[in-house]
């Protein structure tokens, strides 16, 4: 992550749904962070990409169960989405992200 640059979320959907279904969010409040079992690292604070630890987002993400938090800053309300796809070709495609 670069500090000071939009963070590119990878999640279109959630993108998607910013721009097209609720206007009233801020996209410059969001933040997000990862974590497992491992600890927390957070990747994103009020809309921009944040500087952390590649080694310890390694063994955040090197985890069977990993958890995004994604704050709005909309209320208190919450929701909870189960997802998987670890597909070979998925993960081959995705990987060009990192590279």
């Amino acid at each position: 992550a670069k500090h000071g640059r939009p963070i590119q979320v990878e999640l279109q959907n959630l993108s998607w749904v910013l721009r097209n279904r609720y206007e009233t969010i801020d996209i410059l409040k969001i933040d997000v962070s990862l974590s497992s079992q491992k600890g927390r690292i957070e990747v994103c604070k009020n809309g921009f990409g944040v500087d952390f630890s590649e080694e310890k987002a390694k063994e955040v993400l090197g985890e069977k169960e990993i958890r995004i938090e994604i704050d709005l800053k909309q209320g208190g309300s919450t929701a909870t989405a189960w997802g998987c796809d670890l597909t070979y070709d998925y993960v081959k495609i995705n990987g060009d992200y990192r590279s």
